[in-house]
C-alpha cells in the first residue's frame, strides 16, 4: 500500500515519463494480484474447499469476489491450469500449461493471455494432435503471450490451432 501511495504521489507531481514509469508498475502490480489470486483460487479448488462449502467452485470463486460467472469459471479454468491439481487419489500433478505458468509467474503476461491459451488448447483441434504438438504449442502459444495482446494472440493461436487439411479442397 506504501508503494501505490508513492505511485499515486508521482502522478500528480512527476513528469511524462515518471508517470509512464508509474504506469508500468501499476501493471505488474495489477499481474502480481492476479497471480496471487489464481493461487489462492487453485490452492483452495485442490484443497476441496469449495466442493466442502456445497458450492462449485467457479461459482464460489464468482461469488466471493463479486465478478461475473464468466470471469470466476476463467479464473478457475486457468487456475487448474497452471497450477499443481490433485488426483482422484491425492497424488499431486504437475500444471497442464507449464510454460503458460513461468510466464505468468514471471508477471511476463496477464491472466486474459493464460485464458487464450487455456481454451485454445480445450478445443477439439487441439485434443486431436500428438501430445508432441500439444506440448509445442503451449510453449510457442507462452512466447507468443509475452509480445502480443490477448486479442492478437488469440486470432494468432486459432489459426495455429487449426488441424492441416488434406487432400483437395471441397468446392462450393
Amino acid at each position: 500500500m506504501d508503494s501505490m501511495a508513492a505511485l499515486r504521489a508521482l502522478e500528480r507531481t512527476g513528469d511524462a515519463e515518471c508517470r509512464i514509469d508509474g504506469l508500468k508498475s501499476y501493471q505488474v502490480l495489477r499481474r502480481q494480484c492476479e497471480y496471487d489470486s489464481l493461487m489462492l483460487v487453485a490452492g483452495l479448488d485442490r484443497d476441496g474447499e469449495f466442493v466442502e462449502r456445497g458450492m462449485h467452485s467457479a461459482n464460489a470463486v464468482s461469488d466471493l469476489l463479486g465478478v461475473s460467472s464468466r470471469d470466476g469459471r476463467r479464473m478457475v479454468a486457468v487456475a487448474a491450469s497452471v497450477f499443481p491439481t490433485r488426483s482422484l487419489v491425492g497424488e499431486v500433478l504437475e500444471p497442464k500449461l507449464p510454460a503458460t505458468a513461468m510466464a505468468l509467474g514471471a508477471l511476463e503476461i496477464d491472466l486474459a493471455h493464460a485464458e487464450v491459451i487455456e481454451s485454445v488448447l480445450a478445443t477439439d483441434a487441439a485434443r486431436r494432435i500428438t501430445v508432441e504438438q500439444w506440448v509445442a504449442a503451449e510453449v510457442l502459444f507462452a512466447d507468443w503471450a509475452r509480445q502480443y495482446s490477448p486479442e492478437l494472440l488469440a486470432r494468432k493461436a486459432r489459426r495455429g490451432a487449426r488441424p492441416a487439411r488434406s487432400g483437395r479442397r471441397a468446392s462450393r
